[in-house]
């Protein structure tokens, strides 16, 4: 089974029906906050720019992290909580970034690769369909849909651990709105037909969110602003 996942400096430009979304924690274009609150039912992954920013993907690239850099990082600040790091490089990369992984010791079955080969065919890359070194997740094109916008086609390894869903809101929520802290937790604020603003949020990333002793979702109150 596979997954489409897109992403875009422009966040506008992703579906509003995505089944997985990635985003930059830093850099000029830092999308991780915004892409998780917009798209809280999706499947995310957090994307460093450089050897020394936290994420579960590094991207290995020109202008950003060198393949060399891959191991270090791996040991020191990518994120394990979500499944198996991610290592982003061009097609022609991959082994580059694979050699470098393996002289430090790491082994292959213990990250991911994401490839970038713009074929305009959706793909995962193969020694036997497009001639690349194997990935488990292909970068196929970024003009999907005609707009500035990267999709990737990821197999079933990608993602692992399943989006919490939303917690039921109380009776007589009027609006609601999903932010994200710097840890990845998401917040979920609520607008009461009183006037009265209340949230939640999660315990840990992607984890369950706040409850009471007796186990009912545990909405703090943040006023009424009206007042």
């Amino acid at each position: 089974m596979t997954i489409v996942m897109y992403d875009s400096i422009t966040v506008s430009e992703i579906p509003a029906n995505a089944p997985a979304v990635a985003g930059y924690t830093g850099g000029h274009w830092p999308t991780w906050n915004e892409v998780q609150a917009k798209f809280p039912a999706a499947q995310h992954l957090s994307i460093a720019i450089s050897a020394s920013s936290w994420g579960r993907c590094l991207d290995c690239e020109p202008g950003d992290a060198t393949p060399s850099q891959a191991p270090g990082w791996f040991n020191a600040h990518a994120d394990h909580s979500h499944g198996l790091p991610v290592l982003y490089a061009s097609a022609s990369a991959v082994n580059e970034v694979v050699t470098a992984m393996s002289h430090a010791g790491i082994a292959r079955d213990k990250y991911l690769i994401w490839s970038a080969h713009y074929t305009f065919h959706e793909h995962i890359c193969s020694p036997s369909g497009c001639g690349y070194p194997p990935a488990d997740a292909t970068q196929w094109t970024d003009k999907a849909m005609g707009r500035n916008l990267d999709q990737s086609l990821c197999s079933d390894k990608f993602f692992t651990i399943h989006p919490t869903p939303l917690p039921p809101t109380p009776e007589g929520t009027m609006a609601i709105a999903v932010g994200s802290n710097a840890d990845g937790r998401l917040a979920v604020f609520i607008e009461m037909a009183s006037g009265e603003v209340k949230h939640i949020e999660q315990q840990k990333p992607n984890g369950e969110w706040w409850k009471d002793n007796k186990g009912h979702y545990h909405w703090l109150t943040l006023g009424n602003p009206s007042k």
